[in-house]
């Protein structure tokens, strides 16, 4: 068979040969019309669930939730960032208003927690103890309040400081701890004077500790999203960043907004991929050309092996458009593939003719007999390069069975380009004969080194098996990493703003969800989920009916007719002259002096701080003119008290509640947790922070799902997921290796000879394992494929050169000294090259991937030339050759 094989190829070469004018015009034509047809038709495809089969149970089962709740999938995550809670709330908002303005991007923007019906029931929500302290709260501070809506500025705030020193100066309690108010004025007051904003929250000092609240708030953004577009969601995104600027939502003012969400992430992501895999593949175009030209020493045989390479990427992305039509996530790198591996054909060819060529006679001749000698091998390593990236094409991780198919074809598609347009090149183009390597006695280390795996060969055959013995107890702590955010730029704001809301309690967006077909199953699901150990909390629908309404709407009945209502018009202070202020800051400070020795340490150092930065401050308005030190109070005055007005007017809001049925509560709520169709959503949210353990994930993931096994949710689908990657993985590690075993067994008919081709790739794949473990290198889902393309790039080295061997017969130089060695070297080298290039790539996926084939690459050479020389030596080749 090989012969047979060997003579179709010659013959076909020696056709191309004597035609080489109409091979190439013919080459230029189809190729431009491929060209144009992949331009046309060739799509993208960045929707992150199509990477995984649809058939697959967690995909189904998610899809159940899509359907019923279709408007609120797939959400930006807007995170705002502030100093304090008020500052925060009050940029949410202000960013929600206009955002609902664009309605051409978004379907809907809303703030949880927030609007009309939180604002005046919220409090019914406290536990009745909780609600119950802030009661008595609310009562202390009332006469302050009072104080407060009278004069609310600076010189109203510092009269009532002082009324407090008076009470610390006679050793009387005061209601509120005054340290801490202490710290946050000097805070305002030293970066008023260092010309910057530090805004005061009160909300703990009016509401006490009974209502804790974050500097922090979410907006949940329902973009309108093009899943055909290079970016989804990228106008989308880029118009929030827009908008926040425009209304001073910046550092400069003290706030941080970031988008996050699956779909920022994936958007994001693609960003960094796409550029990595631009930069990769140019540089991995030079790096390529460059080694040819050092490997083959004629630049007419480079740019001929180049312009080949081209070719078939064009033809390979015409495949592409064929058969998957739309480039996704992952396949999206194939051309950094194709330009590692597209060039290996070409180079075995050129190597093989120009050391025929040299020998004196017709290069023409020369071709017919390089496409005898190696075309055999060169399809044989197509085919298995192909089986190795094929092996992905019946699994159920579809992002890289299309990567593998689109690869595998682009392995055809450049084994038939360089048997066809190459040749072709080279009768047209001439090049001359290569000159003879220079006859010289090998260096004495080069000759041992060559000689050293036939010399040795019993030693290097027993250090194989022991390094394949050593590797076998690594190969039992090779892991996955679930967490597909370690994909991901770990500086972007994207993942940054995700890891922070996966280590907030109650706002992890990795939640589990349960659909219920009415409220009294879904609070019985709840209940059941809430017992589980990995549950933090619930939420569904009758989590937004408080309960206990009768005796919380009494609590806070009593505490609005405590509450003093606001002043008359009358009554309130007319705003104070910028003297009367600083007469009041200079009044604090001498009220302050000489406090007592009894008071305790930590007010008595909070206060000095106080009065040394409102010493400051006097000092530096005395040296200013009128305007100016009008300009620094009132900035003064909006930071230290500002929010108090708001607070104030929310407490007021809040005391009005009402009571509360379902049918009272926001559509918005309803439609997000009430399916058109009565069935009612569960959310349960974790106890641990699942962005820094994947063993928190799986737990969280694993418990709701062995209590429920209808949940679903990102947390349920990740870890479901990462299962089916690695299930798919040893699927197409063990298909690729059964198949490429059984194809040359096939062909050489001699199980010695496919156990020599094999036995140095299986030893660099449990080496490569290995090294991955003790250097922290896990797969992980852009990488999984490293090993069965291994499989399938490194049997390509072992076959040329077991070939090579079994048609050695009458040739008296070793093995490692044969155009076949070099080409093995040349080739591998150029891979890795290229292969390399996506380690340098900002997407730590793709970087992964790269390192892990470069060293891959590495090992499998060093394993082909040292192993198979050993395990060849003192053996014949094949007899009928």
């Amino acid at each position: 068979m090989d012969e047979l094989i060997g003579r179709a190829v010659a013959r076909w070469v020696d056709w191309i040969a004597r035609h080489p004018i109409s091979t190439l015009v013919a080459t230029a034509v189809v190729t431009a019309l491929l060209g144009f047809y992949s331009y046309e038709n060739l799509g993208i495809n960045m929707d992150v669930a199509a990477m995984l089969s649809p058939d697959l149970p967690h995909q189904k089962t998610w899809r159940v939730i899509e359907k019923a709740f279709p408007d609120s999938q797939n959400p930006l995550l807007v995170v705002v960032d502030a100093a304090t809670p008020e500052r925060a709330r009050d940029a949410a908002l202000q960013l929600r208003d206009r955002l609902a303005q664009e309605t051409k991007l978004f379907s809907s923007v809303e703030v949880p927690g927030e609007g009309p019906f939180f604002e005046k029931n919220g409090l019914l929500y406290l536990s009745t103890d909780d609600l119950g302290k802030l009661s008595n709260h609310l009562a202390e501070v009332q006469p302050y309040l009072a104080e407060l809506r009278r004069d609310s500025s600076l010189r109203g705030l510092f009269a009532l400081l002082q009324r407090a020193a008076d009470s610390l100066r006679s050793g009387d309690a005061t209601v509120v701890e005054l340290a801490p108010v202490f710290d946050r004025l000097s805070r305002a007051v030293d970066a008023e004077r260092t010309g910057h904003s530090e805004p005061v929250s009160w909300r703990e000092v009016l509401l006490g500790t009974s209502l804790p609240e974050t500097p922090r708030r979410v907006l949940i953004v329902q973009p309108i999203v093009d899943y055909s577009a290079l970016i989804p969601a990228e106008d989308s995104i880029a118009r929030i960043h827009e908008l926040a600027q425009e209304i001073g939502l910046g550092a400069d003012n003290g706030i941080r907004v970031r988008v996050t969400g699956e779909l920022a992430l994936s958007s994001e992501e693609l960003a960094t991929v796409t550029r990595g895999t631009a930069l990769s593949g140019i540089l991995s175009f030079i790096a390529v050309t460059g080694i040819l030209f050092f490997g083959l020493r004629s630049w007419k045989l480079m740019a001929s092996t180049s312009l080949t390479l081209s070719v078939g990427l064009v033809w390979t992305f015409a495949f592409a458009t064929l058969t998957v039509g739309s480039l996704n996530m992952v396949s999206v790198a194939f051309a950094v593939l194709f330009i590692g591996l597209g060039d290996d054909f070409g180079v075995h060819f050129c190597l093989r003719w120009q050391d025929l060529y040299s020998r004196g006679g017709d290069s023409k001749a020369a071709l017919r007999e390089t496409a005898q000698d190696v075309g055999l091998s060169l399809l044989l390593a197509a085919i298995t390069v192909a089986i190795g990236f094929l092996a992905f094409a019946p699994t159920d991780y579809v992002g890289v069975a299309e990567l593998g198919v689109i690869s595998a074809g682009g392995i055809i598609m450049s084994v038939i380009a360089s048997l066809t347009l190459l040749p072709a090149l080279i009768v047209l183009l001439k090049p001359p004969t290569p000159k003879p390597r220079p006859v010289r006695p090998p260096s004495a280390w080069m000759s041992r080194l060559v000689a050293f795996p036939v010399h040795h060969a019993r030693f290097v055959r027993w250090g194989a098996l022991v390094l394949a013995v050593v590797c076998v107890p690594f190969l039992l702590r090779v892991r996955f990493d679930y967490n597909p955010l370690r994909l991901r730029v770990q500086t972007a704001d994207s993942v940054t703003a995700f890891n922070d809301l996966l280590s907030t309690d109650g706002l992890s967006p990795w939640s589990v969800t349960v659909l219920a077909n009415d409220r009294a199953q879904a609070d019985a699901i709840a209940d059941r989920l809430k017992k589980l150990d990995t549950v933090d909390h619930t939420v569904t629908l009758s989590d937004f009916i408080p309960t206990e309404q009768e005796e919380k709407l009494a609590i806070l009945e009593d505490v609005a007719l405590m509450m003093a209502p606001p002043p008359p018009a009358d009554r309130i202070e007319a705003p104070p002259t910028t003297e009367a202020e600083i007469a009041a800051l200079r009044a604090f400070l001498v009220k302050t002096d000489q406090m007592p020795a009894t008071l305790d340490p930590k007010t008595h150092a909070a206060l000095d701080k106080l009065r040394t930065a409102l010493s400051g401050l006097v000092e530096k308005l005395s040296s200013e003119d009128e305007a100016a030190r009008k300009a620094s109070l009132d900035r003064l005055e909006k930071s230290v008290v500002g929010s108090l007005p708001d607070q104030v007017h929310r407490i007021d809001t809040a005391l009005q509640a009402q009571p509360i049925t379902a049918k009272d509560l926001p559509h918005d709520l309803v439609r997000d947790t009430v399916a058109p169709d009565g069935r009612i959503r569960v959310d349960a949210y974790p106890k641990e922070d699942l962005g820094r353990d994947d063993r928190a994930l799986q737990r969280f993931a694993d418990s709701a799902t062995a209590a429920m096994p209808e949940a679903t949710g990102i947390a349920v689908t990740t870890v479901e997921s990462a299962r089916v990657v690695v299930k798919s993985f040893r699927e197409a590690l063990l298909g690729a290796a059964l198949a490429i075993t059984l194809l040359l067994l096939v062909l050489w008919r001699r199980i010695s000879d496919t156990l020599i081709a094999l036995a140095p790739l299986l030893l660099s794949a449990a080496v490569l394992a290995a090294i991955g473990v003790i250097f922290d290198l896990p797969f992980n889902f852009a990488n999984v494929l490293v090993l069965p393309a291994l499989l399938g790039i490194g049997i390509d080295s072992g076959i040329h050169l077991v070939h090579r061997w079994r048609h050695m017969a009458g040739e008296s130089d070793p093995l490692l000294e044969t155009s076949t060695a070099r080409g093995v070297v040349q080739s591998t080298l150029t891979t890795i090259a290229s292969f390399g290039t996506l380690a340098i790539s900002p997407h730590p996926g793709m970087a992964s991937l790269g390192v892990l084939l470069t060293v891959g690459l590495t090992l499998t050479l060093v394993a082909n030339l040292i192993l198979i020389p050993a395990l060849v030596a003192n053996r014949p080749g094949d007899p009928h050759s």
